[in-house]
């Protein structure tokens, strides 16, 4: 790998798992920094109403609607892996090479495989947080119907929520940053002004301005 990929690589992956790191952290801190954090508020106050009101029917659609968009997103992290997959297998000299079992040999060699697989990698990292997501979703629509019938306590609920969320975010950032080594196969300058460009973005985004907080 030539030392400008290399580096380019290593911003990359400090952006994107610092940025990471870093949002999840202050989105839990006791100041409201982040819009997440902010939105856990009205995702509190949501949980009182539906339980104080008892509108089940509200709760299990509003869960319908987010277990929809999961599998969606879970649809399509596992079409593109697919894709990166068809890749390696239609190059029949990198299916020889693979076959030797020299995997690394193999990657420090063949450049744009090694960043196929980075790809793969993380849209990897997508599909288990929409997993992990979805799995707590299946859950809500027992636990939070429950609680709403019998008036229960909304912290259990509030935290499957909250990692819900968590889940949820992290896979929406991943497949964002999943395009970052694709352009890398094009041209590492690219790849280094995507990524930058993007979490940029994300801090505009995610991140409450003065007269917001």
């Amino acid at each position: 790998m030539k030392s400008f990929d290399f580096i380019a690589f290593l911003i990359f992956l400090i952006e994107y798992s610092g940025y990471q790191f870093l949002y999840f952290y202050l989105s839990h801190g006791h100041k409201h920094i982040t819009r997440e954090s902010k939105i856990q508020k009205y995702r509190e106050t949501w949980l009182q109403l539906v339980i104080k009101e008892r509108q089940s029917i509200l709760a299990v659609q509003t869960l319908r609607n987010l277990t929809m968009t999961v599998t969606f997103l879970i649809s399509l992290t596992l079409i593109l892996v697919g894709g990166i997959i068809s890749v390696f297998s239609a190059n029949l000299n990198w299916l020889h090479a693979l076959d030797t079992g020299n995997y690394i040999s193999f990657f420090t060699e063949h450049h744009a495989a090694l960043k196929l697989l980075i790809a793969c990698i993380i849209l990897l990292i997508a599909t288990f947080n929409f997993i992990f997501s979805l799995r707590i979703l299946n859950n809500l629509n027992f636990t939070i119907v429950a609680a709403i019938e019998q008036a229960d306590d909304i912290s259990f609920q509030l935290t499957q929520l909250k990692r819900q969320s968590r889940y949820f975010i992290t896979g929406v950032r991943a497949i964002t940053y999943f395009l970052a080594p694709m352009i890398w196969i094009i041209d590492p300058l690219a790849m280094l002004i995507f990524s930058t460009a993007a979490t940029l973005l994300f801090f505009r985004f995610d991140f409450l301005s003065k007269k917001d907080m």
